[in-house]
Formats: C-alpha cells, structure tokens, sequence
C-alpha cells in the first residue's frame, strides 16, 4: 500500500536529488532543512522502505541515486555489511552461550542444557 511523504521525507527527499556527485552529510541535510537528525534518518528510512525511492550513502553523506550503476553499487555494499553484522551476531550468541555455561557450569547440547 503506497503513502504520501511527510513533510520530513519531502523535504530530505528534495535535499538529495542531486546524485552521488553532490551526496550530503546528515547534520548538513538537518541543518539546512531545519529537522533533526533523527527526523532526517527517519525520513530517509522512510524513503526507501515505504516510498522506495533509490536513497544512497557513501563516504560523503546521503543522495538519491542518478544511475542503475549507483544503486547496485550501494546495494552491493549494503549486501556486505548485511553479511558481516550477521557474522558478528553469530560470535555475539556464541560469546553469550559460553558466558551462560560458564556461570552455571552446564552446557548446551543440540538445544538441550546438560549438567
């Protein structure tokens, strides 16, 4: 089901037309918008979920992609950071698991808890 922008999404969305030559950093787009960082993250979060607009963000801020090229390039990026948070998630239950075995002294076994 489509929506209409907010206000904050109109506005963070015209700040960014402009393609990845003229990407924008987040306080720059606050600032100049007159909304908070958070209201710009949201909006920007926004943008690409509910309204699917082709919001990027590389070394220099955030802009709306001019080219196919420019969004696969983001999306190929956003695909490696997927996949290294769930490396790190993976570490972080097993850091977990070890911690609850060693302050119980028991161990999990294919899902069960053995003394």
């Amino acid at each position: 089901m489509s929506r209409s922008m907010t206000a904050a999404e109109l506005a963070t969305w015209y700040a960014l037309r402009q393609g990845a030559v003229s990407a924008r950093p987040l306080a720059e787009i606050a600032f100049s918008e007159g909304l908070s960082r958070r209201a710009v993250e949201q909006a920007i979060e926004g943008l690409r979920a509910d309204l699917h607009e082709p919001i990027c963000a590389n070394a220099d801020g955030y802009f709306e992609a001019a080219t196919v090229e420019e969004l696969e390039a983001y999306i190929a990026a956003f695909d490696r950071r997927l996949a290294s948070m769930w490396r790190t998630r993976r570490g972080l239950k097993a850091a977990r698991r070890r911690m609850q075995e060693e302050a119980t002294g028991t161990t999990q076994i294919k899902g069960r808890w053995a003394a």
